[in-house]
């Protein structure tokens, strides 16, 4: 339900990811009434540094924990905008931490964009992401704060469900 009212809110496909080893795995998807058909399916394995859920999942992971993960993983470009350096990765994983929320600028899919936040449990941990998805053209800089605004509410939502603080989740976007 929580995907649903996400879809509504934006017109936009909405997944969730949990994390599994050094991968992402979408558990959930709904698609939105007016995107473009994506790949993306339940089940589906995703890359942790070219999405946004994979990239909410590693930023919020411990530093020895993101150090072993990009010493494990070929960074391998995805598209022309993927980041494959490490020291890069380790940067945006920092200001996502900041800004609580990620952004995959066409790194996994080409004309794709997808914006991520994380999902605490009640031990404050992330435990999953939430990210909404569409067509680069639907994501225009002047609407990514709106869409922002719809996705951090309904993993705030889900966050206090499981017992997490609401007070983690909701930031303003910087405009």
């Amino acid at each position: 339900p929580y995907l649903v009212r996400l879809v509504n809110a934006v017109n936009q496909t909405a997944h969730l990811a949990i994390r599994e080893g050094n991968e992402a795995i979408y558990i959930d998807k709904v698609e939105g009434p007016k995107t473009l058909q994506m790949r993306s399916r339940v089940g589906m394995r995703v890359p942790l540094y070219c999405t946004a859920l994979g990239k909410v999942l590693l930023a919020y992971s411990s530093e020895e924990d993101v150090d072993r993960y990009l010493k494990e993983v070929e960074l391998t470009p995805r598209t022309q905008n993927t980041i494959v350096s490490p020291g890069k990765i380790k940067e945006e994983l920092l200001s996502i931490r900041k800004q609580g929320y990620a952004l995959d600028n066409q790194e996994n899919e080409q004309g794709i964009i997808c914006v991520g936040a994380p999902i605490f449990s009640f031990g404050e941990q992330v435990v999953a992401a939430i990210s909404v998805s569409g067509f680069f053209k639907d994501f225009s800089p002047d609407r990514i704060p709106e869409t922002l605004s719809s996705l951090q509410k309904i993993a705030s939502s889900i966050s206090q469900d499981l017992g997490g603080s609401k007070s983690r989740m909701v930031k303003e976007p910087n405009r």
